[in-house]
């Protein structure tokens, strides 16, 4: 018990410096979750080692990625970013894959690396739970641009996710995981048209009183759904993340509008005011920097996949 205090005392101290250390009037301001991570390897035991990130604190850092991509979803906003920032979403994407599979075969020719398959799905992956909060952070998240960003962090991260599921497993249990990731997808939407389409006014009534009580009753249903969407997820052989981001979309929809914004502002201080830091913390924390540098040849590699990963980004910023 003491020692599982002593760690979370230290991601909390981590996580209430880390925002300081972003608003010091310095030439390069880094965005507070890098800051976070390269805080949470500095604590972590590959480098000071004033702490570890197991057992309870590793799961409430799972929490925490569940919580940061259900509210990424609880951003989603279907009539800014469908049409336009979709269409080059999705052609942006198809781009970086195109130019991912080309460079990952060019280098497993020349002998650069064997992974081929698992680093083109890499270099086409982006993180739209990094995206979020800078995004919030700078004030874009609402803008034309922060609109396009956000359809781009969209493909990005669910793309890759559906290439694995297809390329990934066996041939004997592809068809059984497509099978499963529709199953999802047809509960998640069935959720979302109820929740849209069926709003008893007794139910929104109980809902909008039990804001103003102790009993906080709208945020425990979006935890019952967050959790709920998670579980199944997990249960169907999925990512997590898909029930998170679904879970956020599902509040989204059924919520959306200024009556939706005091469970916004209630949900928004759970994740990013508790479970979201944590999550980025102990993510530096579990970086084995000792790894990275144990191999001399994996380190002079890096270069290259940092020049391809710019690239990526400058073609999506084009198109």
């Amino acid at each position: 018990m003491r020692a599982n205090l002593v760690a979370l005392l230290i991601i909390a101290a981590v996580a209430v410096i880390a925002p300081v250390v972003a608003e010091l009037p310095l030439r390069r301001r880094l965005p507070v979750v890098v800051i976070e991570i390269g805080l949470g390897i500095a604590v972590g035991p590959h480098v000071l080692g004033l702490t570890t990130a197991e057992g309870p604190l590793g799961f409430l850092g799972v929490l925490g990625l569940a919580f940061l991509f259900f509210l990424s979803g609880l951003e989603i906003d279907f009539a800014r970013i469908r049409g336009r920032p979709l269409r080059l979403a999705s052609m942006g994407w198809a781009l970086s894959l195109a130019l991912a599979t080309a460079f990952a075969v060019l280098l497993h020719l020349a002998g650069f690396l064997r992974a081929t398959l698992l680093v083109t799905i890499a270099l086409c992956t982006t993180s739209l739970g990094i995206l979020m909060p800078i995004l919030r952070d700078s004030g874009e998240l609402e803008t034309q641009f922060g609109s396009m960003v956000l359809a781009a962090g969209a493909v990005g991260e669910f793309g890759p996710i559906v290439l694995i599921s297809l390329l990934l497993t066996g041939d004997s249990s592809r068809t059984v995981h497509v099978i499963l990731l529709g199953v999802f997808a047809t509960v998640a939407i069935a959720a979302a048209v109820i929740a849209v389409r069926y709003q008893p006014p007794a139910v929104v009534s109980i809902l909008g009183r039990g804001m103003n009580f102790t009993s906080q009753l709208p945020v425990r249903v979006s935890l019952l759904i967050l959790i709920g969407l998670v579980y199944l997820a997990q249960e169907l052989g999925l990512d997590l993340i898909l029930g998170a981001f679904a879970a956020g979309m599902l509040v989204g929809l059924a919520t959306k509008g200024h009556p939706g914004a005091p469970l916004r502002e209630r949900l928004d201080g759970i994740g990013f005011g508790f479970l979201v830091p944590i999550f980025f913390v102990t993510s530096g924390i579990h970086f084995d920097v000792h790894a990275l540098l144990a191999s001399t040849s994996s380190l002079l590699r890096l270069p290259v996949f940092l020049a391809e990963g710019v690239r990526k980004l400058y073609l999506r910023s084009v198109n």
